[in-house]
């Protein structure tokens, strides 16, 4: 993410963008789960992201920044996640609801 970042900064007009405004937009955007945009390196945690993510990151204004920012924020307060990608309770549900698990 810190490379991400370094990239998508030189590339922008606006604000310094930091993991507090990856976060959200990861979240509100499902990139993580987009191969367009990001994906696992065989032997790593951590994604690999492409140059769509960085023209992507690079687009959005910084008004839109703060308002995933508050978005994720008040998700947070209902006691969720705000991450990228669907966490091991959301890919459940989503099996659950896909037909694959019964409740």
């Amino acid at each position: 993410m810190t490379q991400l970042l370094v990239e998508v900064n030189k590339k922008r007009k606006g604000r310094t963008l930091t993991s507090r405004d990856h976060q959200p937009v990861c979240w509100k955007r499902r990139l993580r789960d987009d191969p367009k945009y990001a994906w696992k390196h065989g032997t790593s945690v951590t994604h690999v992201w492409s140059g769509d993510a960085v023209a992507l990151l690079r687009s959005i204004t910084d008004d839109e920044y703060d308002e995933m920012r508050r978005e994720c924020s008040a998700h947070l307060r209902t006691g969720s996640q705000c991450v990228g990608g669907r966490g091991l309770a959301a890919q459940l549900l989503h099996q659950v609801d896909e037909g694959l698990w019964s409740r």
